[in-house]
């Protein structure tokens, strides 16, 4: 799950 959310917050900081 952590890697889930590792993913979800670059993609977040990449496509804010």
């Amino acid at each position: 799950m952590k890697l889930f959310f590792s993913s979800s917050a670059a993609f977040s900081a990449i496509f804010p």
